[in-house]
């Protein structure tokens, strides 16, 4: 049996969508010569990174289902489309082997390593959960909290408050230049450790 799947329909393509994480589609055609050559290749990297519900191969005839082509802008077979979620994240244009190896390497190593009981790990949703993202601002049932100590300077989360007056005004401690450093023996021989 083989590990790619033939799409004959949109809503056969809609399925196959729901139930994988990524999907690479073969955009071909029967009368396509680049698209016999590189076919083998193609069937050969699903046979090796095919992952039920994770990554999923599909190939999809031009002629026979041209309002996918339509939908996808297909100009050009063999077009290779990766989906992730539905959602078009790459493509590859051409019978380029290694070009085709690279994207479907890419992606499978995209899967293998965000998988997770099926599910692939996305990082922007664990970003905004992250106790981080959330600072100064309550989660959801939680009471704000104030970190003890703070994070460091004037105007910084709970540091202390900055000095009185406008910033210049001389209300902070000034350092000098570098010369007035050297100068008043801070670094001799310009070695300033």
């Amino acid at each position: 049996m083989s590990s790619v799947q033939i799409i004959s329909s949109s809503s056969q393509l809609s399925t196959i969508i729901a139930k994988n994480n990524i999907v690479i589609i073969d955009f071909t055609a029967t009368w396509c010569g680049p698209c016999k050559a590189i076919s083998p290749i193609f069937e050969a990297l699903a046979t090796k990174h095919a992952k039920a519900s994770i990554l999923a191969f599909a190939k999809c005839d031009v002629d026979a289902c041209t309002d996918i082509s339509r939908a996808y802008s297909v100009r050009a077979m063999p077009t290779f489309v990766v989906l992730r979620r539905g959602e078009e994240v790459d493509r590859v244009t051409g019978a380029n082997r290694g070009t085709l190896m690279g994207l479907v390497e890419k992606w499978a190593g995209a899967a293998a390593g965000g998988a997770a009981g099926g599910v692939l790990f996305d990082a922007i949703p664990a970003a905004e959960n992250s106790m981080f993202a959330n600072y100064g601002k309550p989660r959801s049932g939680e009471p704000q909290k104030k970190p003890a100590g703070g994070f460091g300077g004037a105007g910084r989360p709970g540091g202390p408050p900055p000095p009185p007056g406008p910033p210049g005004s001389g209300s902070g401690r000034k350092l000098g230049t570098v010369d007035s450093i050297r100068g008043s023996g801070g670094c001799s021989d310009g070695n300033c450790s």
